[in-house]
């Protein structure tokens, strides 16, 4: 019997909450009596917890079976591990659909579902499609978009407590004003008699003289939309489509800053913003008992680097995590500024703290068409313009909250794999490609 074995179980289980995924999967396939305990719900449950990859399941991790969530974990260290060879392995490359109106936006919910935002001068749609862990995407949902209004942005998330998706959609009016949309949708099987469209929820209409939204996000049953009044006033409006409760508020915002954006995540509300040319202000403020008040920030960061001219959030995610990244690239029309990613705890406290800023390098005469961050910040996709030369390229990077383990830079594909779009025209073409890795 291995000497493990003879330890109590409740010190056995605890020694392997410790340890890393992998080293856990190793373990189970030493012997029998090891296998039975790896299985174990509480010790996957606390791997699980910890586990800084994106994991693809909406549901309660602390209500998902251990066998199940070891699955589950496992194909994030597959994805992780295909993703960290030098070429990425492409596996399906399959179309999503066929439309001729331009793509303007799309969102992942997880693996499975995929949100389109299409838009022309004259037209305009919304979609939800059926993508993952199945042979051929379909069409669940689709919303025409009327004309006398133009769609921005949105935002999507899983509701809470049910298999249904919440998307907020914020569009231009004609002649003049913004208005606010929130729909949902459900995420069932595909049916017989076509797709389903999606219910609407809620919606706010806001006059041009009161201020524009300008950015939307969801999580869970709550929306949160950034009003723009003029450059020193700016304000959130908070709507729980749940209760039909809205809140008004003041984020008091005693500098000024440009590059202003904010993210709403299950525990907590981030503002960030350039002061300066060369700092970053990260303001995090604590929503465990609602969005009541603003005006001072639990926890405030300052990066201070070169020059930051933009950023980008990471992808939207219902996880609760302990920190949240941003990735800034160097700018080639100023001819200034380096690329860096940007770490931050969220149960920080106090004011000024000093960020985990981490450079990396991108090739000097390129700049980042389109640039995406994973929702936990350890991985980004965008599309680099060598502008000397006029070629493009998928790139991907790979991040790390440790200082020691280097930022890994390198094509996404193979030089010369063939795809069957350009990549300098895809964007504008109106074809929606599925790759999986």
């Amino acid at each position: 019997m291995p000497p493990l074995l003879s330890l109590p179980q409740d010190i056995l289980l605890e020694i392997l909450t410790l340890l890393e995924p992998k080293d856990v999967l190793l373990l189970s396939q030493t012997c029998r009596g090891l296998h039975q305990y790896t299985l174990n719900d509480y010790v996957w449950h606390r791997l699980a917890d910890k586990c800084d990859l994106p994991l693809d399941t909406h549901a309660d991790l602390q209500n998902i079976p251990g066998p199940i969530l070891q699955t589950i974990v496992t194909n994030a260290l597959r994805v992780d591990l295909n993703w960290r060879r030098p070429i990425s392995r492409l596996k399906k490359l399959t179309r999503v659909d066929e439309d001729t109106l331009n793509v303007h936006q799309i969102q992942f919910i997880f693996s499975q579902w995929l949100i389109v935002l299409r838009r022309s001068v004259s037209a305009a749609s919304l979609s939800v499609w059926r993508v993952g862990h199945i042979p051929t995407p379909y069409r669940a949902s689709f919303l025409d978009i009327p004309a006398d209004t133009v769609p921005l942005k949105f935002s999507a998330a899983i509701q809470n407590g049910s298999e249904k998706v919440l998307i907020a959609l914020i569009s231009n009016t004609k002649p003049s004003g913004t208005l606010l949309s929130v729909y949902s949708v459900p995420l069932n099987s595909k049916t017989d008699d076509g797709f389903t469209p999606p219910r609407a929820l809620s919606t706010v209409h806001r006059l041009e003289a009161d201020g524009r939204f300008c950015e939307v996000h969801a999580c869970g049953d709550m929306v949160a939309v950034a009003i723009f009044i003029n450059t020193s006033a700016y304000r959130i409006l908070f709507l729980n489509w749940v209760t039909g409760a809205q809140y008004i508020i003041d984020p008091q915002l005693s500098e000024q800053y440009t590059q202003l954006h904010f993210k709403l995540l299950p525990k907590h509300l981030v503002f960030a913003g350039v002061r300066s040319p060369s700092t970053l202000v990260l303001r995090i403020h604590d929503m465990t008992e609602g969005p009541m008040s603003l005006s001072t920030p639990d926890t405030e960061y300052e990066a201070e680097t070169a020059i930051v001219d933009d950023y980008e959030f990471p992808a939207d995610s219902a996880r609760t995590s302990s920190h949240i990244s941003l990735i800034s690239f160097h700018s080639l029309v100023q001819r200034r500024g380096g690329d860096y990613i940007f770490h931050f705890p969220l149960r920080g406290s106090g004011h000024k703290l000093p960020s985990f800023v981490y450079p990396f390098h991108t090739h000097a005469s390129a700049s980042a068409e389109i640039v995406r961050l994973g929702e936990t910040g350890r991985r980004a996709v965008w599309l680099e313009r060598r502008w000397t030369n006029d070629e493009f390229t998928l790139m991907k990077a790979i991040f790390s909250t440790d200082e020691r383990k280097p930022v890994v830079v390198a094509p996404l594909l193979a030089r010369h794999t063939a795809l069957p779009f350009e990549l300098n025209t895809a964007v504008h073409s109106g074809e929606l490609y599925l790759l999986e890795f």
